[in-house]
Parts: structure tokens; C-alpha cells; sequence
């Protein structure tokens, strides 16, 4: 259970460091799969915290950290335990609805 802890870590920073380069469309939908992680693991057992201390041990930047830990806690409070798949829809959907407000408010 520790290797999948910390290949699904892995995996996480490997995508926060790609998403920079891509669109915001590409960022929601790897904020998306990263909360389909982040549920997969709480659904396994891992407690929030250990999580948390897991991905901090991981060399990553205070940028991702600041995306990824709000992220860990955002799963974790669900109120009705949402499964992976619901996690990770409407996460991809309020970015989107985020990232749709953002550039109106630019525009104007």
C-alpha cells in the first residue's frame, strides 16, 4: 500500500509540473484526475494527514503544494464521501466554471 501512496504522489507531480505548459482546459482536467487520486486513496484508508506528510516528503515546488494540499483537504471534507468518480467531476467542473469567471472579469 506504501509503493501505490507513493506512485500516485508521483504521478501527481509529474502532471502539476506539466499543467504549467498547457492550457487552463488541460489544468482542470488534471485537477480532475489528481482529486480521482487523492479519493481513490482516502477510499483506501489513508488518512488525510498521512497523505499530506507523504506528498510533502516528495520533492515539489511551493506552487504545486499550494494546489495539491487544498486539494487533499478539499476530498477529504466531502460531506457525503463523493466516490472518485464524482470527486473528480466536480472539481474538473468548478476550474472550469473558475477559469470561465476569471477570463470574463479579465475582458472587461
Amino acid at each position: 500500500m506504501k509503493n501505490r501512496v507513493t506512485i500516485i504522489i508521483f504521478l501527481l507531480v509529474v502532471n502539476a509540473s506539466s499543467y504549467a505548459q498547457d492550457s487552463n482546459d488541460t489544468f482542470c482536467e488534471w485537477l480532475g484526475n489528481a482529486a480521482n487520486a487523492v479519493a481513490q486513496n482516502r477510499d483506501k484508508g489513508i488518512a488525510e494527514y498521512d497523505l499530506i506528510k507523504k506528498y510533502l516528503e516528495q520533492s515539489t515546488s511551493y506552487g504545486e503544494q499550494s494546489v495539491v494540499i487544498p486539494l487533499i483537504d478539499r476530498v477529504y471534507n466531502f460531506e457525503n464521501n463523493l466516490d472518485p468518480d464524482e470527486v473528480a467531476f466536480a472539481e474538473k467542473q468548478q476550474c472550469e466554471i473558475a477559469m470561465v469567471i476569471s477570463k470574463s472579469s479579465l475582458s472587461k
